[in-house]
């Protein structure tokens, strides 16, 4: 398979995504080592990635051959390769923007298995036996609100786009799969429909709004506010207690799932300390407001280790993977302003991935719900999933 990389790529790229690495090479590891980044070499072939909607993917009718024509460009993606070594250790995702200096904007440097996953779709789908005698475009394409990360293969030869999963691939799609792009899309768009009958915010025109109770001072934080886009507040009996999950001490964990918990708190923590609180079992985003004395104290968000084995969780969480998982806030007042404010405008695919009906609480506050999603490094990018955090304590 031949592979033509895009060379529309704009100025500052891959100067920005070289300084800010060699920035973040100069800060030592977590045991005041040399940072890995210090060996490290930037691709100078970054791919684009692209960013569909929910909406624009289930609306889509056909005809097929208009693909994915509503994808939206997001970023480049510039691959980090350890010196000596044939696979990536990480990426940076990195944005065109002509107001800043250089005229682009890094946003986010991640690492892990997904990454070297990715990489080795790009390898698997050169050496399949059917795409050997194509000639394709490589990209991204992520859909947030389905879990979906993959390589876009857009072809040059006229014979129709290619699709491939990337790790962690959601369980409508198949391990190690190249697909034709209608295969893909019949998939995407069914999974697409059924995610978006789950609406998670309050509408003006429901027949059937939530009944309106007075409530004694005492029980505030016992009940839910839904605020409509940016404001609009209504309050309706809140639905707790939720299914809970009592933490381990953090060292109970395994060291990668703490050295990533710890890294999305360590940028918290760097862009807003009063707001960020370490926990013996988890970490947690205080609200501002709580801080400044306008309301008794409340955790905004937190971060989470699940695995299995460590800690307790009701049946009803023993389905989660093992991983890091984002918890905010959607109860009571502070719920409702972090759901009603600007930040899951801000964060739209970030929010896409949370059910406001569908939280968990963390012993012992048995009746504060968080809504979650799975922390997923590659997809997400640690400093994106900070600042998202960042904001929400800054309510």
């Amino acid at each position: 398979m031949a592979l033509i990389f895009d060379r529309k790529v704009p100025a500052g790229i891959i100067d920005k995504a070289r300084s800010t690495l060699g920035d973040l090479a100069a800060v030592p590891d977590s045991r005041g080592g040399q940072s890995p980044l210090a060996k490290a070499i930037v691709s100078n072939t970054p791919l684009p990635v692209y960013s569909l909607r929910l909406d624009a993917l289930a609306g889509g009718v056909g005809p097929w051959d208009a693909g994915l024509a509503d994808a939206e460009p997001e970023s480049w993606r510039v691959f980090v390769m350890m010196n000596g070594r044939n696979e990536p250790m990480g990426v940076a995702d990195v944005t065109s923007s002509p107001g800043e200096a250089g005229g682009a904007r890094f946003l986010s440097y991640t690492r892990g298995p997904q990454v070297a996953a990715s990489g080795q779709v790009l390898t698997d789908a050169e050496d399949a036996e059917p795409l050997r005698s194509r000639t394709f475009q490589p990209g991204f394409l992520e859909i947030p609100g389905i879990n979906v990360s993959a390589v876009w293969l857009k072809a040059l030869d006229g014979q129709g786009d290619v699709v491939v999963p990337v790790d962690p691939i959601p369980r409508f799609l198949s391990d190690s799969h190249n697909y034709t792009l209608r295969e893909f899309l019949e998939l995407a768009r069914a999974r697409a429909v059924q995610r978006l009958k789950f609406n998670n915010s309050p509408r003006g025109d429901d027949p059937n709004p939530p009944l309106v109770q007075a409530a004694h001072p005492d029980q505030l934080q016992d009940e839910t506010v839904a605020l409509g886009p940016f404001g609009g507040e209504q309050r309706g009996e809140m639905a707790g207690p939720f299914p809970s999950y009592q933490t381990a001490l953090l060292r109970d964990y395994s060291l990668p799932l703490r050295d990533l918990a710890a890294r999305i708190f360590g940028y918290v923590k760097g862009a807003e300390p009063s707001c960020a609180r370490p926990e013996e079992g988890s970490y947690s985003v205080d609200a501002s407001s709580c801080l400044a004395g306008k309301e008794k104290g409340r955790t905004a968000a937190k971060i989470v280790i699940i695995e299995r084995g460590t800690g307790k969780r009701s049946p009803e969480l023993h389905s989660l993977v093992d991983g890091v998982y984002i918890l905010v806030r959607s109860t009571d007042p502070l719920g409702g302003r972090i759901w009603g404010s600007r930040v899951p405008h801000d964060f739209a695919a970030l929010f896409a991935l949370m059910k406001r009906d569908e939280m968990m609480a963390v012993k012992p506050r048995y009746h504060v719900g968080f809504s979650y999603f799975l922390f997923n490094e590659t997809r997400h990018g640690v400093m994106h999933v900070a600042d998202m955090l960042v904001a929400c304590g800054r309510l």
